[in-house]
């Protein structure tokens, strides 16, 4: 009980110090971000992903008295390239397997611009950066050292999966959250960077949302355009969640595990 209490009252105190830097950046302009602009959107992920940095290394410094570079925020490229070309590499199997199967087709692409692509770039690092800081930075790293390996990656997936509650209506997108976050865990808990799930995260959310058009998580992120068109039934492409409450993302999501495990295998 004692491990239990120590690990969720520097959880806790880890979100209300986040809350308490990123305040400032967002209630006073409230009101200008109910308009979805692409400028509004990268603001509000940079203070996001900044606020985040800084409340962990925070919390890592002068509540764990460790070195602020034990998050694993050490610079990486090589996990980095990993990690997006993996993102990648799996929403594309599973766009390219619904398409096959008749559950996705290409619709014409109207209103696409390279620069408001390249803003949704950047915005969607930002957002990748603050949730892998969040989730496997601080949270998975906190659990582990009060527990375990394996459970720092399954108690941050489940709250990863709760971050994401207000979207999901179902079982079926729970239990993809939930698996994404596992694989997300693994990712750092193999490589002991963040830098991995960082590029495996931008590039599946990237490539499904703001490339393709596709729903993310049950928000839209697109810029404007579409490219494919999800029409199968909703246990294969995921209804009104987007693509990754369906079961084909969960294939995809534990074909990420494997590739993954393959790739880094135990000593």
């Amino acid at each position: 009980m004692k491990r239990l209490w120590t690990a969720s009252w520097k959880i806790v105190c880890f979100f209300l110090l986040w809350a308490i830097l990123y305040a400032p950046f967002i209630v006073p302009f409230r009101r200008q971000f109910e308009q979805p602009i692409p400028t509004t959107r990268l603001y509000v992920e940079s203070m996001g992903a900044v606020t985040a940095i800084a409340a962990a290394i925070l919390m890592r410094r002068f509540v764990d008295k460790r070195s602020a570079m034990s998050l694993g925020l050490v610079p990486q490229p090589r996990r980095f390239v990993i990690g997006l070309a993996l993102g990648m590499l799996l929403i594309t199997i599973a766009i390219t397997s619904l398409w096959m199967i008749g559950s996705a087709r290409r619709v014409a692409v109207v209103g696409f611009s390279g620069s408001v692509l390249a803003i949704a770039a950047v915005t969607m690092a930002a957002n990748s950066m603050t949730q892998e800081v969040l989730f496997r930075g601080y949270i998975q790293q906190t659990i582990e050292s009060c527990f375990t390996q394996i459970a720092g990656i399954f108690g941050s997936a489940i709250l990863f999966a709760l971050f994401h509650a207000g979207a999901i209506r179902s079982i079926l997108p729970a239990i993809n959250i939930l698996a994404a976050g596992c694989l997300l865990g693994l990712g750092y808990a193999i490589t002991r960077t963040l830098w991995l799930p960082i590029g495996l995260h931008l590039g599946w959310n990237f490539v499904q949302g703001p490339l393709l058009g596709l729903t993310v998580s049950g928000q839209s992120i697109s810029g404007g355009w579409r490219v494919f068109q999800l029409d199968g039934p909703a246990l294969l492409t995921g209804g009104a969640f987007g693509l990754e409450g369906g079961i084909v993302a969960t294939v995809v999501t534990l074909l990420g595990i494997g590739i993954l495990v393959k790739l880094y295998p135990a000593p």
